[in-house]
């Protein structure tokens, strides 16, 4: 190769010929240039493939190339690249980064494979460093990480596959930030952390984000098959265990948290799920997502298992933030789900949302409210259909259920569309359509078990329930006689419930038979609930401005009336 020289005008320099902008400008030009042509790269070949018996230092070119990934790195410079050739890679040791270079394989991870021959396969701390294009596997350690550990850095396009972790968190990657890690279209598959009698989180992906570094995020990954193995009840999150870290626009399906929580992701503390599919994976407790605070938004959660059924142990999602702590949850679908579809746990006191959430065909109730005095759960603009039960309040208090669409649930047992247990009090119900569901015991659209008279149900339908559409409201306790408020029980006489504001008669659906609970224009429940102060500036199940006319229409949906036309002659 022939070199190039550099040549410069030193006279361009003199201070008599030019002003000091014109000198900093080339000067800082001449220094970016000469960083430029003293960048150099690295290479890297398997013993078998070099033309020269012996590696030269620095490994500048493809015939005196390191035969040893570590010694590439190690003679690689901040902003330099290391290039790895197809082959497998059989380490004695794990591959360390220590600063920000570029470790990258010329042809993909399909055909570099790092074989961490039961040690652990790389470890990043750097901020700036960047590897990309490798299979990780074979991978082992008792510390953290079997495949990968990060303390900063950028992991990109590999595979990190087949590891494990001893005892220890992260069978596949262990994400410890001391400065922004980013993990991004990676496939994290068939790794194991073991712990048969001690500790250990996250099968897949183990991260944890002590510092609050910003900029920590697992993005476009697929996360499959990794397991919790052991009898330890404690161990959290099959696939993925997160502390405020972020993990969006992934696949995180097929894992497995044994006895513990989480079998597709445990979200531990503030962390974000966004974008993000999990299916098909189990645990004990939580057989999609647990989690202890943070955000999910845009998911889908489906057709995810929860073992423990007596529990009702929520096997899509399980919500159990700390005092003081939010869960929320925003347009997410949480359907097909083995188990409860959504757990809701109040006893420590945190703060729940569930808002625009489509919530349908879980084996046991769509949603489950435990909770405390303390404790406050909102949902809101929800639909809830084709459940055992539409929403279960146990043992809870200070919760609120209002712009829902219940409909479609079918028990053989007791309870139907909503379901207020012994225990419950403080429970607000306002704006809910709740039709077609179906209990053989009284109450197959309410049924109130509580003791305490402090539930609230207002400016709701509650119509077409129970066997043969006549058994909607029922009150067990015999206290609830004032909990039922200018809504519509259809034309099922409830003579026991004095509250103002009840109508009796037929809601005038537009269309019950094709599932289209809106109202029509002449439907006596237009203009006939109550208004309350969330209305003002809330909005109906469509999205729509909820007080329209006025005063509050019942059920979900405000009826818009058309426009008149005006004719001129």
């Amino acid at each position: 190769m022939k070199r190039k020289t550099l040549r410069i005008n030193y006279a361009v320099f003199s201070p008599w010929k030019m002003n000091a902008k014109r000198l900093c400008l080339a000067l800082a030009s001449l220094v970016w240039f000469n960083n430029l042509v003293s960048a150099a790269n690295h290479y890297v070949r398997t013993p078998e493939t070099c033309t020269n018996t012996t590696a030269q230092f620095p490994y500048v070119n493809w015939v005196d190339a390191a035969t040893n990934i570590q010694w590439a790195v190690d003679a690689a410079a901040t902003g330099e690249t290391v290039w790895v050739s197809n082959g497998v890679y059989v380490l004695t040791n794990q591959i360390v980064v220590t600063n920000g270079i570029t470790l990258q394989s010329t042809n993909g991870p399909d055909v570099t494979i790092v074989n961490g021959n039961h040690n652990r396969c790389l470890s990043m701390s750097d901020s700036t460093g960047l590897v990309s294009g490798f299979t990780f596997s074979n991978g082992a350690s008792i510390a953290a990480g079997g495949g990968v550990c990060m303390y900063s850095g950028i992991l990109s396009n590999c595979y990190v596959v087949n590891n494990i972790a001893s005892n220890a968190s992260g069978g596949g990657i262990y994400i410890s930030p001391i400065n922004a890690v980013i993990v991004t279209a990676c496939r994290v598959t068939g790794n194991i952390v073991t712990n048969p009698t001690g500790s250990g989180d996250g099968g897949g992906i183990y991260a944890r984000n002590d510092f609050g570094q910003q900029g920590c995020t697992i993005s476009g990954c697929v996360i499959s098959n990794n397991a919790i193995k052991g009898t330890t009840t404690s161990r959290l999150g099959g696939g993925i265990y997160i502390y405020r870290v972020t993990v969006q626009s992934s696949m995180i399906c097929n894992n497995d948290a044994g006895n513990g929580s989480g079998g597709g992701i445990y979200n531990n503390y503030y962390g974000t799920i966004q974008s993000c599919t999990v299916t098909v994976n189990q645990a004990q407790i939580a057989g999609g997502v647990g989690s202890q605070g943070g955000t999910i938004r845009d998911c889908k959660i489906v057709a995810n298992y929860a073992s423990n059924g007596g529990l009702e142990s929520g096997g899509g999602l399980y919500l159990s933030p700390s005092v003081g702590d939010f869960s929320s949850v925003y347009n997410t679908i949480i359907a097909y789900n083995t188990n409860v579809g959504v757990r809701v746990d109040n006893a420590n006191g945190g703060r729940i949302r569930l808002i625009d959430c489509f919530i349908e065909t879980n084996t046991q109730s769509g949603i489950l409210i435990n909770g405390s005095a303390a404790a406050n759960a909102v949902v809101s603009n929800c639909t809830i259909r084709g459940n055992n039960i539409g929403v279960k309040f146990n043992a809870s208090a200070n919760n609120t259920l209002r712009n829902c669409l219940i409909v479609d649930n079918t028990n053989s047992a007791t309870g139907g569309g909503i379901l207020i247990q012994t225990g419950v009090s403080t429970v607000s119900v306002s704006c809910c359509t709740i039709a077609n569901n179906y209990s053989p015991n009284p109450g197959g659209g309410i049924r109130f078990e509580n003791s305490d008279p402090s539930i609230s149900v207002s400016s709701s339908l509650i119509c077409l329930n129970g066997v043969g559409g006549t058994n909607d409201v029922y009150d067990s306790a015999s206290v609830n006689a004032g909990a039922l408020q200018y809504s519509c029980v259809g034309t099922n006489p409830e003579t026991y419930f004095t509250g103002a504001g009840i109508i009796v008669a037929d809601p005038q659906f537009k269309n019950f038979a094709g599932r289209d609970f809106r109202l029509s224009a002449n439907s006596p429940c237009v203009n006939a609930g109550t208004n309350q102060d969330w209305m003002t500036t809330g909005i109906d199940l469509d999205g729509r401005m909820r007080i329209r006319y006025g005063t509050v229409d019942m059920g979900a949906y405000e009826c818009i009336y058309k426009g008149t036309i005006f004719g001129i002659h």
